[in-house]
Formats: C-alpha cells, structure tokens, sequence
C-alpha cells in the first residue's frame, strides 16, 4: 500500500512523533520517503520502521552512501 494523499502523510508523521525521543518527521508525499530526526538513546530506525508499517505502510531504510542521508526512509 502506497502513500497517494496528504492524509496518508500526516497519519505518518503523526505516529511518529508520539513514538520517545522523536525530535521531528518529515514525510515528502512526491517522493515518498521521510526524514526523521531522533535521539538514539531512546528510539531507533528499526523502531520508526516499524510503526510506519504498523500503519498498513511499508517502510524501508533508504541506503544511500552518504551519511548525512542515514535516517532517510523510502516508503512504498
């Protein structure tokens, strides 16, 4: 199930920022991936994950060799 509407976006960024130690979510609707900023003393990318995907989303790490770009996640 893909992201394909603002709601589907602010459902996302939504969940996430309840979930510990999130500082901001971003979620770009035109290429479907989000960038999340967090404390990795009380949250992880595995946890982002996988409340995106609780979410009927999926959510995938988006690997990029760039490391300022490593809590980029593609969403399909």
């Amino acid at each position: 199930m893909g992201m394909t509407c603002a709601s589907c976006v602010n459902k996302i960024e939504s969940a996430v920022k309840r979930l510990p130690g999130i500082r901001s979510a971003m979620v770009a609707l035109a290429t479907q991936r989000g960038k999340f900023k967090y404390d990795v003393e009380k949250t992880g990318i595995r946890d982002i994950v996988e409340c995106i995907n609780k979410l009927g989303f999926t959510a995938q790490l988006f690997s990029n060799r760039d490391k300022e770009s490593r809590d980029y996640l593609d969403q399909k």
